[in-house]
């Protein structure tokens, strides 16, 4: 199922296709059906769609639910796909546009424990791509789960502070927020001093969207029905 907005636009299908559109009844050609597996973030990064694929494939689970993570670079006007990134950890899910660059987070692995509860299973990454050097990674921050509790992880999508200065985590399986100094890619509130923004207990999760306005953070507790 999909819908033509414009005369000529990008859009997802539900296999996870890029489409062309232009304005007709007809889906045109996908740019590429074999390169992505289960992709999750797209954004706009000057000429480029900048599109996260988290290689997410649950029949191969003898390995691990995720194939290694990548990023596609798009060109907009020939959907030519002129590059693609290894992410430095798994199942990159979220795309910011901010200042010039596209901030890719990488989740880590994500799976249900013996108590039900979703945790971590594996450590999350920042990966940072400027317009201007489309090549490679302008850095990589490390994003590590936390070792005592499994919940603390799963980082979600970043929020960038109007300056540039600062970007703000969620979490997708914890009531968390993790702050990162992206002008020296060290982490200010890590997995062992996160921001709890809303009471939690230990038998149950939490999620926590972020966004930023006017100089202000916003924090949505999916989970606890609240808004900080």
């Amino acid at each position: 199922m999909w819908r033509s907005f414009s005369r000529h636009f990008v859009c997802w299908g539900w296999l996870g296709l890029v489409w062309a559109c232009q304005g007709t009844d007809e889906a045109p050609p996908a740019i590429d059906q074999t390169p992505f597996i289960s992709p999750a973030g797209v954004g706009v990064l000057g000429p480029y769609l900048i599109v996260s694929d988290t290689g997410f494939d649950p029949q191969r689970s003898s390995e691990g639910d995720y194939h290694p993570g990548r990023v596609f670079v798009v060109e907009r006007t020939t959907q030519e796909i002129v590059q693609v990134l290894a992410t430095s950890a798994q199942n990159p899910q979220w795309v910011t546009i901010a200042h010039n660059k596209a901030y890719i987070v990488s989740s880590g692995e994500i799976a249900f424990g013996e108590d039900g509860l979703a945790v971590a299973t594996s450590d999350g990454a920042l990966d940072v791509l400027d317009i201007s050097h489309i090549d490679g990674w302008e850095r990589s921050i490390a994003l590590p789960r936390s070792k005592t509790d499994p919940r603390l992880g799963a980082f979600g999508q970043l929020a960038v502070s109007p300056d540039g200065t600062l970007g703000y985590l969620g979490s997708g399986t914890m009531a968390a927020v993790f702050v990162v100094d992206l002008r020296n890619g060290s982490i200010l509130r890590g997995t062992d001093d996160p921001i709890l923004p809303v009471p939690h207990s230990e038998a149950e999760n939490g999620q926590t969207v972020l966004r930023i306005f006017d100089d202000t953070l916003y924090v949505l507790g999916f989970n606890h029905d609240q808004l900080c």
